[in-house]
């Protein structure tokens, strides 16, 4: 469950994603991909990552996690109207289905158990 984050050291990362890879990698792709929109200087999203990561994990290749720092890319940002980080975005065939503003554990649990149930 992502909501059970192991403490006691620092998060592993998950991988950063360029901006110029943006649509090769996630929007020209028929897996999902799960990107976090972060900063830098946003201390909600370093209390994201934890969730983030343990979403790359539990889902393994059923699902391409990445971050993408708004900051990096402010191009994609902009293009795909994030206003505010963190947000998460889950990308499905290409094309967002859903998205997450700010931390929310559970909403994010429920993305990863509607994926792992569908590729089941």
């Amino acid at each position: 469950m992502i909501g059970s984050t192991s403490g006691g050291g620092p998060t592993p990362e998950v991988p950063e994603l360029a901006g110029r890879d943006f649509d090769r990698v996630v929007r020209d792709r028929s897996s999902p991909a799960l990107v976090a929109f972060t900063a830098d200087w946003c201390a909600p999203c370093a209390w994201l990552k934890p969730y983030v990561y343990a979403i790359m994990r539990e889902a393994g290749p059923r699902v391409r996690v990445f971050t993408l720092d708004v900051d990096e890319a402010p191009g994609v940002a902009g293009r795909l109207g994030i206003g505010s980080v963190p947000t998460v975005v889950l990308f499905r065939g290409g094309a967002e289905i859903d998205r997450s503003v700010g931390v929310e554990p559970k909403r994010l649990q429920g993305w990863l158990d509607l994926l792992v149930a569908e590729a089941e």
